[in-house]
């Protein structure tokens, strides 16, 4: 009597199961397991062999074994998924689509700017929204913010290339600080003998890049560089040659640093590395880098009027607290000293 009590309520508990969800392999061995146990519990009654109460014993045995399989691939979504059909293109671009809206492109470029999807902005990084001076930039339409046809403007009393690149009904613009050349030896924001940035953008710059360190949470390393020239006669050095080893040295700092880092020319000669997501043992490595070149610069065997040193300084912002541009340079003028191997 338990016997009987016990088959049909585990073949009713399978049975519900299995039309929950709705699976024929499972409805199978459901049946098969039921023909099991009633061949192993009616059989002996019966009289009849032993042999069939053992077939019906393996009988529900294999039945059981089957729901079990059915009952964990109906309770695992992933893999019922995958077994539904392969996955498509479309729906693999679909996805990487929605991943890329989710990516907010233009907090990671440093310069003013902006994209916009048909013709509407859908992101605006900080400093165009300074740059302009609205925050309401996002949901506006495109040719309302940049005139599609000027490649230059005028902001805040600073003039600015316009970059834009169209690919599939999304649009990217990127505004570029434009040098002034006809300014003297100086310009707003590129130094004419160098190439790098001047002195005037170091300060606006590094005040933004402490601003964005702030709030994301993100390292920022300073270095100073100074090359200095050690006389090795009585007589003055001639100033040609001092700046044909300055610009070597110029162009070995172009060729080092990253292409997120920024470089700037001061008034004093000096060259000011920013180098963003960068710890202070980084910009130590930077250093090291530059001033195995540098000592690279008079070739050997030539014979000089001088000697060349690099010495540096360094600064280092964690996101933690507050800081400005002027107490970090300070702090790298103070620590400029002769970093010797």
């Amino acid at each position: 009597m338990w016997a009987v009590f016990l088959s049909s309520y585990l073949t009713a508990t399978a049975c519900y199961v299995m039309n929950s969800t709705g699976s024929s392999m499972g409805q199978f061995c459901c049946n098969l397991s039921a023909q099991g146990l009633l061949l192993a519990f009616v059989s002996p009654a019966a009289g009849a062999s032993p042999v069939l109460a053992w077939l019906g014993v393996a009988l529900a045995s294999a039945g059981m074994v089957g729901l079990i399989s059915c009952i964990q691939k109906a309770h695992n979504p992933l893999k019922k998924d995958l077994l539904e059909g392969p996955i498509s293109i479309s729906d693999l671009q679909t996805e990487l689509k929605s991943m890329e809206d989710s990516i907010d492109i233009t907090s990671k470029i440093p310069l003013p700017a902006l994209w916009a999807r048909d013709g509407t902005v859908e992101s605006a990084n900080r400093e165009i929204k300074l740059l302009l001076g609205r925050d309401d930039i996002e949901g506006s339409g495109l040719n309302e913010i940049i005139n599609p046809s000027l490649h230059e403007l005028d902001l805040g009393g600073t003039g600015w290339l316009v970059f834009r690149k169209t690919v599939e009904g999304e649009d990217v613009v990127l505004l570029a600080p434009k040098g002034d050349v006809s300014a003297g030896d100086s310009s707003e924001f590129v130094d004419p003998k160098t190439g790098l940035y001047s002195d005037r953008y170091a300060r606006k710059r590094g005040e933004e890049e402490i601003e964005r360190a702030r709030r994301y949470r993100r390292w920022l390393s300073m270095a100073l560089l100074k090359l200095e020239f050690e006389n090795l006669t009585s007589g003055p050095l001639p100033q040609s040659m001092m700046d044909e080893a300055y610009m070597k040295f110029i162009g070995l700092v172009k060729k080092t640093i990253r292409t997120t880092d920024m470089g700037f020319r001061l008034k004093d000669g000096c060259v000011l590395l920013l180098l963003p997501e960068t710890p202070s043992s980084g910009a130590r490595t930077l250093f090291g880098r530059i001033k195995t070149q540098v000592d690279k610069i008079i070739e050997e065997g030539s014979v000089t009027p001088f000697r060349i040193n690099l010495l540096g300084g360094f600064s280092f912002y964690g996101g933690n607290g507050t800081t400005s541009y002027s107490q970090m340079l300070e702090e790298a003028y103070s620590n400029l000293a002769l970093n010797e191997d």
